[in-house]
């Protein structure tokens, strides 16, 4: 697990670095991403839901036009807090801070969640959310307690999927954005919508009647930073109470006025037989 933790760690500094000290485009970010897979920007001047490959787009609009105004260098590290990491199998997470310069001032900082992958070419990362602060402004502490507020939307989404009630799943939701999913005993990693998502579990499930099918979370963690969370929670699949597949779910969490939704998710899960 160590080793996987290092490679997990030397992808996302590999992905600051290819978009840093240097003009677009940056050809060498797409090696260490999945360009289908969501990410979700949560900053004070703007909120930004796209694949990750259209955010790398706008990355390199944004830095080109920094660097003909005349900026010599733009740079994002990795600071405090974290490192934090987290694997299960193909499935790995990655809690950090962050800080964003332009010709070594700092313009602004944060802190990001990277999902990751698993892949024949290595890991690639699968998923990105955030939330940013502008310069002389104080993150918030960062908590570790998966409160029945946050945890909220989580269970009443799970609680749909055992009810089959489709049409409630979205109020859990961010409208936009979507999942990426692993099925390591079919070989299968995809991203999907929502809506997308929806379709298919209810596909999956029409022929097995309400209150069949449970998917029960256990040793969950979370770190929470202002309107911004992260939920890693392993979990396992109940058909008639026998456990039939287990795995992970990362779920990025975004609080709006009215209370927490889930903004995107990047799971795995292998049958128990």
């Amino acid at each position: 697990m160590a080793d996987d933790k290092a490679a997990i760690l030397d992808i996302v500094q590999k992905f600051m670095t290819s978009i840093s000290s240097k003009r677009p485009p940056f050809t060498e970010t797409y090696e260490h991403v999945l360009p289908d897979a969501w990410c979700v920007l949560s900053h004070p001047d703007e909120f930004w839901v796209a694949r990750i490959g259209a955010t790398i787009t706008r990355i390199e609009g944004r830095v080109g036009k920094l660097l003909d105004s005349g900026a010599k260098e733009f740079r994002e590290r990795v600071t405090e807090p974290g490192p934090e990491i987290w694997v299960h199998e193909d499935l790995g997470a990655v809690w950090a801070g962050y800080q964003v310069s332009v010709d070594g001032k700092e313009v602004s900082r944060g802190i990001n969640l990277f999902g990751l992958h698993r892949t024949p070419d290595g890991w690639k990362i699968s998923g990105i959310a955030d939330t940013q602060v502008k310069p002389g402004t104080e993150l918030e502490p960062v908590s570790t307690v998966a409160g029945p507020d946050l945890m909220g939307p989580i269970d009443s989404f799970l609680q749909c999927l055992t009810d089959h009630d489709w049409d409630k799943i979205p109020s859990s939701l961010l409208g936009e954005g979507g999942i990426t999913n692993s099925r390591r005993g079919m070989g299968i990693l995809q991203s999907s919508t929502w809506p997308e998502l929806i379709e298919k579990l209810r596909s999956m499930m029409e022929n097995s009647p309400p209150g069949m099918m449970q998917e029960v979370l256990y040793d969950v963690e979370a770190r929470v930073c202002g309107s911004f969370a992260f939920v890693w929670a392993p979990f396992k699949i109940n058909i008639n109470g026998q456990t039939v597949d287990k795995g992970v779910n990362i779920f990025t969490m975004f609080r709006k006025e009215n209370g927490w939704v889930i903004s995107g998710c990047q799971d795995t899960s292998m049958p128990t037989q």
